[in-house]
């Protein structure tokens, strides 16, 4: 090779670095703190992405009780999933938390056996621990539901 094949070979070599570590730069966004992870974990938080999910889970289909039963259920899951939530992003202890938690899934169990009969109330624990178990390997907080 001669020298200003050298320097081509040498300058075309620069110039496409140059070009793909700019572009790959661009594409790649580096959280400037941890605070902004922070935030943006919060932001999906509070968009109620999760609270939908587990609504749903919670959800056992339209074909399981009557309409109007049907309805009260998942009016009681609304406030069941804000109410753990509200209690898992406060800042008590965490024993406070476990606690309280633990409350809320003592009388909701009570509010589904009288809604739905203790057999309705079975089956509906297996059709939401169906629904819900896959959400845990996403979100942990999932577990609270089961």
């Amino acid at each position: 090779m001669s020298i200003s094949m050298k320097k081509l070979v040498f300058t075309f070599g620069t110039v496409l670095t140059i070009l793909f570590s700019g572009n790959l730069y661009a594409q790649i966004q580096i959280p400037t703190s941890i605070k902004s992870v922070e935030q943006t974990v919060d932001e999906n938080l509070s968009d109620n992405f999760f609270a939908k999910k587990i609504q749903e889970a919670l959800n056992p289909g339209s074909s399981f009780t009557a309409s109007d039963t049907l309805q009260t259920l998942l009016d009681s899951n609304t406030d069941y999933v804000n109410d753990v939530l509200e209690v898992s992003s406060s800042d008590i202890l965490e024993d406070e938390k476990t606690t309280a938690i633990d409350s809320l899934k003592t009388n909701r169990q009570e509010y589904l056996e009288s809604l739905l009969g203790e057999s309705k109330a079975a089956d509906y624990y297996n059709i939401v621990k169906n629904k819900v178990e896959p959400l845990v390997e996403k979100y942990k907080m999932a577990k609270l539901f089961l």
